[in-house]
């Protein structure tokens, strides 16, 4: 993060500025940018899992795999993805929990 401020008629304007962030991949390399777009870091099915929970905050994992029409086992898998490169978590209960994007 870089912070600069400079002074002006009435006070002062300060900046913040972000460098791009890195996601990581399975095998540990550096791929592709949070910022700006998903796609080329996630496959078709990650992005469609990482949208479904940006639609539905709190969704659960049933509801995703009925909506995307995929197996549950895969979707674990996928979702294990997300949750470890730190674009989505998992909050409260198991009965009433459900994901989020971060």
């Amino acid at each position: 993060m870089k912070f600069d401020y400079k002074e002006i008629a009435n006070g002062f304007l300060a900046e913040l500025s972000y460098s791009i962030q890195k996601i990581s991949t399975k095998d540990g390399t550096l791929n592709g940018t949070l910022n700006g777009t998903l796609n080329g870091t996630l496959n078709s099915t990650q992005q469609k899992v990482f949208e479904s929970i940006k639609t539905k905050p709190n969704i659960k994992a049933k509801e995703i795999a009925v909506i995307l029409d995929i197996p549950l086992d895969t979707l674990n898998k996928q979702l294990k993805y997300l949750t470890s490169n730190g674009l989505i978590e998992r909050k409260g209960s198991k009965k009433t929990g459900g994901y989020y994007v971060l």
